[in-house]
């Protein structure tokens, strides 16, 4: 193929472009950077003009100059460079910038939330019965042995038992909606395939807020100064006329989707929901003797589904002091279903006399219908919406930052590897022998100060709320030099660590402790008050199912305890039921203060090589000629060799390096290695 730039498969212009390749780079350990060169601009052709369809005219109506466009640039007969471009501006020809290959799915990611995920296929009834259909499944979902703050005796209340998906489950369905697949066996590793994501929000819902306000109706009544009147003798029976839904700054409107239909005062459900109805009038009232009634009903397709009632007996005088009924209930509806408010009025005794004035001004006659997103037992737990409130991106990089790795991203085969730092040190046999391509001539440069680090490197969990855990499971990575700065964070991970409960489990011990759930007081005086908390990972072992006792709610609103089975979980320290050799793992960076626990810690783990590194820190930067068949072929998941050379006035005895980034790539010109000594 004839050397220059490709977009999309053709051939778009000869180009001298300078190149930076790199992939976990050491100087930034928050990013998860790759391959990238720098813009340039392309000339003005016809040829260019027509492959991205005139997109440099103001009223074109391409997509071109917004979307990202597939490239490659090739060097005597090799793909030195692949990727992705963007178009910026264009003066006399568009100016380009050139991405790496993660710059892609990064992107994407970055838009995609994870309650964006399309995870229906976990998707199943909320019932004790479907929880240890899950016990022992060691992808999709579980059901964790956890305690949200509620948990009493050892024993759990029915609606605290909530699913969670493993983190292999997530980042697979990421990448599949982003047309990639995971490569090799790294979501099988024994670490991360346990890795699951637990329920962390103030209440389980099927549906965002959004899905809400487009099926929210408040309404009201049009003003009339004449009040609906009810005498004794005069009954009163009809469908309150709600036809007020276009005045929002009085709290009165009709959601995007235009499902309240004034024509016959109804709600009418397009899908199947329940829905929150609350109706409220007010009337004044003089009752000499006798006693009316007055019900406030919701009526679905003409049946009663729920009312409000009111009776007082004379004497009464109300006159100047208004009564307020109101209905507040939930109905639950099919697609089609509709829902009117109905206002009865009617006297209980044989003999009265009275007289009830309902006011018809716009705010005191009124109806709302609110589709309730939450799920109760017995609904469709949709997993998707229940999930934490963060990006798929979030989640993405937080694996690869805690596991000390980056993602190597093949945009020809659409595949995604994670390569752990630890793994690039073992990988010593295919290590790149580059001592013939250093130019001798010019000098390098040592540097024994490694940016950003210092003499204590921090990794953190997010803090928790309460300040005696403050640092629980961070971690330090120690550096013996005194040159550099006294303390540095590396990162923070978005997730925050988990503690042990104080309640035991019967033939289990302690499980995390989630607070999603406060219980204050006793007997008649009981509350409990529910909340979100930050997004957390724990460590599942499904192949030792725990027996819990749960107290369930028959239909007849009588509670009974029954036993389920759970799959247990840990953060730091596993209890002694699941201590097997095979799952000896922690989500701690460091093992937390004042605790003594056998289980290998992530700084132990996946840290071995940046603490290598940190014994000692050099950071060479030498120059180095390297043809377009070894730029393009260049492995930066493996070690760069020098043996027996001399740069500038440093000889460089035989040894391994991290190739940290290739700098200034362009060919026949001298780029810049800059490798790390370990």
């Amino acid at each position: 193929m004839e050397d220059g730039l490709y977009f999309l498969g053709q051939w778009v212009a000869e180009i001298d472009v300078v190149i930076n390749k790199q992939v976990n780079d050491l100087q930034t350990p928050v990013s998860l950077q790759t391959t990238y060169a720098n813009s340039f601009t392309l000339p003005d052709t016809g040829s260019i003009r027509a492959l991205l369809q005139n997109a440099e005219q103001v009223d074109s109506g391409g997509r071109d100059p917004y979307r990202l466009i597939p490239f490659k640039v090739i060097e005597e007969g090799e793909v030195i460079h692949s990727g992705m471009a963007s178009l910026q501006t264009f003066q006399g020809g568009w100016k380009v910038l050139l991405a790496g290959p993660a710059s892609d799915l990064t992107s994407q990611l970055a838009d995609l939330k994870l309650s964006d995920l399309d995870l229906s296929r976990y998707d199943h009834p909320w019932t004790l019965e479907s929880v240890s259909r899950f016990a022992g499944k060691t992808d999709g979902i579980i059901y964790p042995l956890i305690d949200n703050g509620s948990m009493d005796g050892g024993v759990f209340a029915q609606d605290t038992i909530c699913p969670a998906p493993y983190l292999s489950t997530l980042i697979r369905q990421m990448l599949k909606q982003c047309g990639y697949k995971p490569k090799g066996d790294w979501l099988t590793d024994p670490f991360i395939r346990r890795i699951f994501l637990p329920f962390v929000n103030e209440r389980p819902t099927n549906h965002d807020d959004e899905w809400v306000r487009d099926r929210y109706a408040r309404v009201a009544v049009p003003d009339n100064p004449d009040p609906i009147v009810l005498k004794n003798g005069h009954p009163i029976d009809l469908l309150l006329p709600f036809s007020v839904d276009d005045k929002p700054l009085d709290g009165f409107e009709d959601g995007k989707l235009d499902r309240y239909k004034a024509d016959r005062a109804a709600y009418v459900c397009i899908e199947a929901m329940r829905v929150k109805v609350m109706s409220s009038v007010t009337f004044a009232s003089l009752i000499r003797y006798g006693a009316p009634e007055i019900r406030l009903i919701v009526e679905r397709n003409g049946n009663n589904v729920g009312e409000a009632y009111w009776s007082e007996a004379g004497y009464l005088d109300h006159l100047d002091y208004p009564d307020v009924l109101t209905l507040d209930t939930s109905v639950d509806c099919r697609a089609g279903d509709e829902l009117c408010i109905r206002l009865q009025g009617n006297s209980k005794t044989d003999i009265s006399s009275y007289g009830v004035y309902f006011s018809r001004t716009l705010p005191e006659m009124w109806a709302s219908f609110e589709p309730d997103p939450a799920i109760h037992q017995g609904d469709t737990w949709v997993i998707g919406p229940n999930l934490p409130d963060m990006t798929c991106g979030d989640l993405f990089r937080s694996l690869a930052l805690m596991c000390s790795a980056t993602y190597d991203i093949d945009e020809v085969a659409k595949t995604v590897e994670l390569k752990t730092l630890n793994s690039v040190f073992a990988n010593e046999i295919n290590a790149t022998d580059l001592s013939s391509c250093i130019e001798e001539s010019n000098e390098p440069e040592v540097s024994v100060v490694l940016q950003p680090y210092g003499q204590r490197n921090l990794l953190k969990w997010r803090a928790l709320e309460e300040k005696i855990y403050a640092g629980y499971g961070d971690g330090v990575i120690g550096c013996d030099a005194k040159n550099i700065p006294l303390e540095t964070t590396l990162f923070e991970m978005p997730f925050s660590a988990v503690v042990p409960s104080t309640n035991n489990v019967p033939g289990f011990g302690s499980p995390p402790f989630i607070e999603t759930r406060s219980v204050t007081g006793s007997g008649s005086n009981l509350q409990v008050s529910s909340k979100s908390t930050a997004p957390r990972l724990l460590l599942a072992e499904p192949s030792k199912p725990i027996n819990a006792t749960v107290n369930e709610v028959t239909p007849d609103l009588i509670t009974v305890k029954t036993v389920i089975q759970l799959t247990p979980c840990w953060w730091h320290a596993r209890q002694q039921p699941i201590k097997l050799s095979e799952n000896n793992f922690s989500l701690a960076f460091d093992r937390p203060a004042g605790l003594t626990s056998l289980e290998k810690t992530i700084i132990q783990q996946y840290f071995g090589g940046l603490r290598r590194i940190l014994l000692r820190p050099r950071q060479l930067t030498v120059p180095a000629y390297l043809k377009p068949w070894q730029f393009a072929s260049l492995d930066m998941y493996a070690p760069v060799r020098l043996r027996a050379v001399r740069a500038g006035s440093i000889d460089l005895n035989d040894g391994y390096y991290y190739l940290n980034k290739v700098s200034n790539y362009q060919p026949g010109i001298p780029c810049s290695l800059i490798l790390i000594a370990y």
